[in-house]
């Protein structure tokens, strides 16, 4: 009867590990000393989420780590993922991502895809990699210059032009000048 109680015990403990709640797989962090670029996403119903990017960088670091949060308490804030960047400066981060309905649009570099959505869904927020393609060949945008439902338009390295990509299909064209 012993041996069956400790079996038995052992099991609970382990099965017990295993099924943990999926909200104590994010990591929290506070972010008091964080300089944030926060968005907050508006249902029909009026209420909303609050998403934040903040800096993430180690001190040491080349690269540029921007981390984006969902906010799921007072000052409790969930790391959703991490974004490298070799760019510094805020007002160039503020034209590497751009935040519109529920998703998040960026350019990254290194581990970060050169170009991602990100749906924003809270816990179940994920990303899309994209490849924008002007004449079958991807582009490597530098920034981000307009999003709408249907658009966005991109800044490429070494080229004058401004692209404008479709969202449905990912296909770009030089955008035209009036």
């Amino acid at each position: 009867m012993k041996k069956l109680f400790i079996i038995l015990m052992l099991v609970l403990v382990v099965c017990g590990c295993s099924n943990s709640s999926k909200k104590g797989t994010f990591k929290h962090y506070d972010l008091k000393d964080k300089d944030l670029n926060p968005y907050s996403y508006i249902y029909e119903d009026g209420s909303s989420d609050l998403y934040v990017l903040a800096d993430m960088t180690g001190k040491d670091s080349l690269a540029v780590m921007t981390g984006l949060f969902y906010k799921v308490g007072e000052d409790d804030y969930i790391l959703l993922d991490t974004f490298e960047s070799s760019q510094t400066e805020a007002y160039v981060k503020n034209s590497i991502y751009s935040f519109v309905f529920d998703k998040l649009y960026g350019i990254g570099n290194g581990d970060t895809p050169s170009t991602f959505i990100y749906e924003l869904d809270r816990e179940n927020s994920k990303m899309i990699n994209v490849d924008f393609k002007y004449k079958d060949k991807k582009i490597i945008p530098s920034s981000i210059k307009d999003v709408d439902g249907n658009k966005i338009v991109f800044s490429v390295y070494n080229d004058d032009n401004k692209y404008v990509c479709n969202l449905s299909n990912y296909k770009c064209e030089i955008e035209k000048e009036y």
